[in-house]
């Protein structure tokens, strides 16, 4: 079903005529702007949901540790009354 939507689709698309347009300096300009600012848009995204995570992760790391931790204490306490 995908094969004929991706046929049509490309038969519609070569069957545009040329516009015989250009685009200015203008609009060049604006497009490389729009760019930079979508990129950094996006690592500024990406960085600050990234500090969140790891902050996240390194929680959850530190509770097992203690589980861990709390685990051997409590397990030699217990070999010891023995």
């Amino acid at each position: 079903m995908r094969k004929i939507g991706w046929g049509f689709f490309l038969f519609f698309i070569s069957q545009i005529p040329s516009a015989y347009a250009y685009i200015d300096p203008g609009t060049g300009s604006m497009l490389l702007q729009g760019l930079i600012a979508g990129i950094a848009a996006g690592l500024g995204l990406f960085f600050t949901y990234f500090k969140k995570i790891k902050k996240f992760l390194a929680s959850i790391v530190l509770i097992i540790i203690k589980k861990q931790i709390v685990g051997v204490n409590s397990s030699d306490s217990v070999q010891g009354k023995k």
